[in-house]
């Protein structure tokens, strides 16, 4: 452990045993010094809160988005269902509990296709070496545009997911419907 002292003059950091500052030559008397590096008890104690309060704000953050995630996800289920009723209703004439429970459960095959066909055509147009002109065209270095592919791969992942949330949600439908009505 060792004493620092920073020079009023030039802010300079200095050993605790100067009189004079090393960059300056401003006198360094009756200026307090400082430990350093601080006590690792306030250290310690300083990290951990600030990683705690860390935590628990990225658990708030998580639950929020997990919540929304599924509200708006029965949302459109709901809306693709109520789509799939109509048709079902009144173009295909369909009357019975079973016709209804298939519809919903062809719905949710749909829907489930349809993400993983988005998320298997984003892999391989991440994944090609041939870039297209609009992703040359600009002046962003390799930095600039891993980071854009990194982003557009993690929402492919996120649309699968939403997608695959949506079927699910369909798939439960089917089977209420199949089981209450």
């Amino acid at each position: 452990m060792s004493y620092s002292v920073i020079c009023p003059s030039c802010h300079e950091k200095n050993s605790g045993n100067f009189l004079v500052c090393q960059k300056c030559q401003t006198s360094l008397l009756g200026i307090p010094r400082e430990e350093f590096p601080p006590s690792s008890l306030n250290l310690t104690t300083q990290k951990t809160d600030t990683l705690q309060k860390e935590a628990e704000l990225l658990a708030k953050i998580s639950w929020a988005k997990l919540f929304r995630l599924f509200v708006t996800s029965f949302g459109v289920a709901c809306v693709i269902g109520l789509i799939v009723a109509y048709i079902g209703s009144m173009g295909l004439d369909w009357n019975s509990r079973i016709q209804f429970s298939n519809g919903f459960f062809y719905a949710s095959v749909v829907v489930a296709a349809i993400g993983y066909y988005n998320y298997r055509n984003e892999q391989k147009i991440q994944h090609e070496i041939n870039m297209l002109y609009s992703q040359t065209a600009g002046s962003m270095d390799i930095s600039e545009r891993r980071k854009l592919w990194s982003t557009d791969e993690k929402n492919s992942y996120k649309a699968f997911f939403y997608l695959i949330l949506v079927s699910a949600y369909l798939f439960g439908f089917a089977i209420i419907i199949w089981n209450i009505f």
